[in-house]
C-alpha cells in the first residue's frame, strides 16, 4: 500500500492492477449493459432535470452514454461496489487520503461511442478524488483518459495555465500518461491532476468504464438528493459514504489537504504559463473579430 500512496502522492494518479475480480467485472458489465440500455434519453435534454436529481436516466450524444448514480439500482451491481470499496487495499487508500469519514458524491457508467471527440485537459472540484475502472481491456491510447504526471502539485490550474483552452490531449502527448490497462484495472487519482481524454479514432470499437467521485469531510459540493428508500436498500459501506449526513469534524492527517498547500507545489517550467496565455487571449481577440463562421 506503501507504494501505491507514494505513487500517487509524486504522480497525482496510480493503477491498480485487477482491483476489480473477474466473477465481479462479469457481474457488473451485465448490469451495467442492461441498465446503460433501460431509457435512454438525448444529451441536450440533460438541463431539463434538477441538478441534484438522483435517479437520472442515461443520457447519450454521439460521444458518450452516461448513467450517473448507479448505486441503488440493481442489487448484484451494489454487491459487486461494496466489494471493491471493502477490499482492504482500497479502503487504506481512501482512508489515508481522504479521512475515514469520506463521501461519495458520484458513481457513473460510462461508454465512449465510436465517434468520441474527446475531451480537453481540466481540473475538476477542489478536493475531488476520481476513481475510473476499466470495463473492457484499454491497451492503446485511442479513446483514453490521460494524465499529466505531477500536474496536481504545479502552481498554476490547468485554466490558468492555458493548456485547457488551448491544447487538445493530442498535442500535449509528450507530457501525458494514458490510463492503458486490462479490464478490472484501476485508477485512482486526485480530480486537482490535470486530465482530459484523447479522441477516438473512426471505426474504434465502444469502450466503457465506471467513474466515481469521492470528497473528504469539509470540501464543498453539492450532495444529489437520493430517497431514504434507496438509500436504505444499499449495503453498508454504500449506504455509510452515500448519506448525505455531514460530519461536523474532518479527519486529520488527510493527503487531500496536503496537495493544496504552496510548500508542496513543484515550482517548474509551468509557472511561466498563464504569461503564456495572456498573449494567447490578447491575440484570439485580434483574430476573431477578422474570422468568419
Amino acid at each position: 500500500m506503501n507504494n501505491t500512496l507514494e505513487k500517487l502522492w509524486s504522480d497525482g494518479f496510480v493503477k491498480i492492477d485487477q482491483a476489480v475480480p473477474a466473477s465481479d467485472l462479469i457481474r457488473i458489465n451485465e448490469s451495467i449493459k442492461k441498465l446503460l440500455h433501460e431509457g435512454q434519453v438525448d444529451w441536450n435534454l440533460k438541463k431539463s432535470y434538477e441538478a441534484n436529481y438522483y435517479m437520472l436516466p442515461p443520457f447519450t450524444n454521439q460521444d458518450w452514454t452516461v448513467l450517473s448514480n448507479i448505486a441503488g439500482r440493481d442489487r448484484v451491481l451494489d454487491a459487486a461496489l461494496e466489494n471493491f470499496f471493502n477490499d482492504f487495499a482500497i479502503s487504506q487508500v481512501l482512508k489515508r487520503v481522504l479521512g475515514s469519514d469520506y463521501l461519495i458524491w458520484e458513481l457513473s457508467a460510462r461508454v465512449s461511442n465510436h465517434n468520441d471527440s474527446g475531451l480537453a485537459l481540466h481540473e475538476d472540484a477542489k478536493g475531488e478524488l476520481g476513481i475510473s475502472i476499466l470495463l473492457n481491456d484499454q491497451l492503446d491510447n485511442n479513446g483514453t483518459t490521460v494524465f499529466v504526471k505531477g500536474s496536481h502539485r504545479f502552481p498554476v490550474s490547468c485554466r490558468d495555465s492555458g493548456v485547457e483552452e488551448y491544447l487538445r490531449p493530442s498535442f500535449m502527448s509528450p507530457f501525458v500518461t494514458p490510463a492503458k490497462g486490462k479490464a478490472g484495472d484501476a485508477f485512482i487519482f486526485f480530480k486537482k491532476t490535470w486530465h482530459g481524454r484523447v479522441k477516438k479514432e473512426k471505426g474504434s470499437p465502444p469502450s466503457s468504464a465506471l467513474i466515481f467521485g469521492l470528497f473528504p469531510t469539509g470540501y464543498n459540493f453539492t450532495k444529489f438528493n437520493i430517497q431514504a428508500e434507496t438509500l436504505n436498500s444499499l449495503p453498508e459501506t454504500l449506504r455509510l459514504h452515500l448519506s448525505s449526513e455531514q460530519k461536523n469534524r474532518a479527519s486529520a492527517n488527510r493527503m487531500m489537504d496536503d496537495i493544496y498547500k504552496s510548500e508542496n507545489y513543484h515550482h517548474n517550467y509551468w509557472k511561466i504559463s498563464p504569461y503564456i496565455k495572456k498573449i494567447l487571449d490578447i491575440g484570439k481577440k485580434i483574430v476573431r473579430p477578422h474570422l468568419r463562421f
